[in-house]
């Protein structure tokens, strides 16, 4: 049987790229959820943007039917538009990481939606009828 924790462990201890990407969006979500506002300049330094900003995008793509609360209680998930596995970077200096973590490639979709599209290069918009199922 298929065990995706079990699969996620071996992966961090072998893919640095999986382990770099893992760590940026527990510190996003940990950072939105405590309004961490004293780590504002590392953020800047690395992103290229703000919490303030970060939580003014996101909340400017919540599905209709959707609040802030839902991505603090993990019902929405942080999502690339364009997959970061089209990004080439292996450090947080390179350019595709930038890219990859830029605003404009960010946004929060239901869960299952997210778990749905994957790191799919395909166009979502044809499954945007399944946000009324998942809610």
């Amino acid at each position: 049987m298929f065990s995706y924790k079990k699969y996620q462990a071996d992966r961090l201890k072998t893919d640095e790229r999986f382990k770099l990407d893992r760590n940026i969006g527990r510190s996003i979500r940990r950072a939105l959820k405590n309004s961490i506002r004293n780590k504002e300049n590392h953020w800047k330094i690395i992103l290229g943007y703000t919490i303030r900003e970060l939580k003014e995008r996101l909340i400017s793509t919540i599905p209709q039917g959707y609040i802030w609360q839902d991505y603090l209680d993990c019902r929405l998930e942080l999502d690339h538009i364009k997959p970061i596995k089209v990004y080439k970077y292996s450090k947080t200096t390179h350019i595709g990481f930038r890219k990859a973590w830029d605003l404009d490639n960010l946004r929060l979709l239901p869960k299952k939606i997210n778990r749905i599209k994957g790191g799919s290069l395909n166009n979502f918009a044809d499954k945007a009828k399944y946000l009324a199922d998942y809610k």
